[in-house]
């Protein structure tokens, strides 16, 4: 609007300035008229072009093809006050009509002025298009009053969020802004969906939108920046703005139907359609981002969220689950997102709390805890992923394949030839593994929160997903029920199973199984096949060393013994003599509750 306003003082002043040569200059009038408005508004003469210019009765300048600095028209053509000029007083402006107005990523079809006396002006611009945000607006008509001098009332009509979308999608808006005695603003807008009302005093504006069934469709480029597919969505609800010079709240209720996620970083295919309600507020305050008690619900489930981010770096994230039934929370969760656990049926409550804080200028003071009151019981396991498989069967490794990446048969199990039960593997070898991997192995319940908390450093580090944080019962799950994609819907699938198989499975168990899949490189899979593929040696026969350069393969098997792999191998061959861990006796089964490993 800014803009489209100095467009319009633009041409004002250039009529000012033709009226004043209306009686000096004689054609032809393009160059010296030219030079004088670049004289007038301090611009080089370079700046200031016009195609044509000529003097119409009887009182008109008209000038074409007209470039003054970034703006362009394709016609402007002032109307003064003959009487005026006659008389000898000052000519003023009567009327002013530009078209093809462009002035930098704004663009006018027409804009129309009339001026009277005791600063009265009317106008009125047609054809407004420009972008925001980086989605096309267009507004049919916008109308401008004036009276002594101050703007006391704006219309406009047709304003389009998406323009190009057909109209049933993206709707027309139209609305006013009134300037009341108090010399406030009183704010109106609608079209079908959507309401507002607000009012602007003293620099601050307060407002209330109410939607009904409003499609989403126009803002949907919006959303695909951030992996959200709104081309069928819609919005119901309401929620108050409040903005002033030190801060920006909006606090509300929005239901939100018919959306899709489609995020590689999220699921190798689109997930949806999903209904959300979000019940809460958000706010920015001195560049400070703030969320208070944000609810997001999913069918019958909700999340509670809390936190900020300062200008600084210091963040705070808070999240709640309050006591919620396990069935009706694996049931909100759409089925292409986690189909692994498609036939798993629960009973039983969960609810806790988790917060996660620290400062991205300090990486290392980010903190993370979360609390789990975990009262799920299993009905039933999923088909395609049924854990309790492994505790005296033989499976097969799914996609197992030879050095030339033909598929292969591989049991886990005493008819493998390369299967070593745990008990006959050597302490070191087993040792070295663990430290490599998970040296908390025998701590944690199937997740490590310290894993975690390192991995989330290292992520915010490079911007990026870039490190995994999966204890060896997480990779025994991925291994024989998961593929190899870094989603989060495989990560959700992966914790699910993780916990189960912590359930049924020995510490013991899951540990010999993981040791015999291992993959060490193309078509290599568990200690017994690496010890003889880069030794030609048994297990019991490796040396810790040759155990830590087994073991240093495993985050990149497939890469071989590279760079890479090298400053990994140093690292663990450091760490060994120093790192004590107790680990418990293998030649004898697990007891029924989980082994504690300590370290020292």
């Amino acid at each position: 609007m800014r803009r489209i306003a100095g467009a319009a003082l633009f041409a004002v002043a250039l009529g000012g300035c033709a009226v004043a040569g209306y009686f000096t200059l004689h054609p032809p009038l393009a160059k010296p008229l030219a030079a004088s408005l670049a004289r007038a508004l301090a611009l080089r003469p370079d700046q200031v072009v016009f195609g044509s210019a000529r003097l119409v009765a009887p009182a008109t300048l008209e000038l074409g093809a007209v470039r003054v600095a970034e703006a362009r028209a394709d016609r402007i053509a002032i109307g003064v006050d003959p009487f005026a000029a006659i008389m000898g007083g000052h000519p003023r402006p009567r009327s002013l009509v530009v078209e093809g107005l462009s002035l930098g990523a704004v663009s006018a079809r027409r804009l129309e002025a009339s001026f009277g006396a005791g600063g009265r002006a009317r106008l009125t611009v047609r054809g407004i298009a420009f972008r925001r945000a980086g989605l096309p607006v267009a507004i049919d008509e916008l109308g401008v009053e004036i009276e002594g001098g101050r703007v006391q009332r704006i219309a406009f009509a047709g304003a389009e969020l998406g323009a190009g979308q057909p109209r049933a999608l993206a709707g027309a808006l139209a609305g006013t802004a009134t300037r009341d005695p108090a010399g406030g603003w009183r704010l109106r807008a609608a079209r079908t969906g959507l309401t507002l009302a607000g009012r602007i005093d003293g620099g601050a504006l307060t407002a209330r939108a109410e939607l009904k069934e409003l499609p989403l469709q126009p803002i949907a480029p919006l959303g695909r920046r951030f992996g959200v597919a709104l081309d069928r969505a819609a919005a119901s609800g309401a929620f108050t703005v409040r903005l002033n010079a030190d801060e920006l709240r909006a606090e509300g209720r929005i239901g939100l139907t018919a959306l899709s996620i489609d995020h590689r970083a999220v699921s190798r295919d689109p997930i949806g359609p999903i209904a959300l309600e979000l019940d809460g507020a958000v706010g920015l305050v001195r560049g400070a981002l703030t969320v208070d008690r944000l609810k997001v619900g999913l069918g019958p489930v909700q999340a509670i969220f809390s936190g900020g981010l300062s200008r600084s770096g210091a963040f705070l994230t808070q999240a709640r689950l309050p006591a919620t039934d396990c069935n009706q929370l694996l049931s909100a969760l759409p089925p292409e997102l986690v189909p692994a656990l498609a036939g798993l049926t629960l009973e039983g409550t969960i609810g806790g709390h988790g917060e996660l804080s620290g400062d991205l200028a300090e990486l290392a003071s980010v903190r993370l805890g979360v609390h789990l009151d975990l009262g799920c019981r299993v009905l039933a396991d999923p088909p395609r992923a049924d854990v309790t498989q492994l505790v005296s069967g033989e499976p097969a490794l799914p996609h197992a394949v030879d050095a030339h990446g033909r598929p292969r048969r591989f049991l886990l199990g005493p008819d493998n030839p390369s299967w070593r039960p745990l008990s006959e593997l050597p302490t070191s070898v087993v040792r070295a593994f663990l430290i490599s991997e998970d040296g908390r192995f025998f701590v944690h319940h199937g997740f490590d929160l310290e894993m975690i908390r390192r991995a989330l450093i290292a992520d915010l580090g490079v911007d990026r997903f870039d490190r995994g944080a999966s204890t060896l019962t997480q990779q025994l799950v991925k291994n024989l029920y998961l593929s190899g994609e870094r989603t989060v819907t495989r990560k959700l699938e992966e914790a699910v199973l993780a916990w189960r198989l912590e359930q049924v499975v020995s510490k013991r168990r899951i540990l010999e199984l993981y040791l015999n899949l291992a993959e060490l490189g193309p078509g290599i899979y568990g200690i017994s096949e690496g010890a003889e593929r880069y030794f030609g040696k048994e297990p019991e026969e490796l040396s810790l060393n040759e155990a830590a350069e087994l073991a240093a393969l495993l985050p990149a098997p497939r890469r071989g013994m590279d760079a890479a792999w090298r400053r990994r191998y140093q690292a663990l061959a450091a760490r060994l003599p120093s790192e004590k861990l107790v680990i418990p006796p293998l030649a004898k089964a697990a007891a029924p509750s989980p082994t504690r490993l300590t370290r020292r």
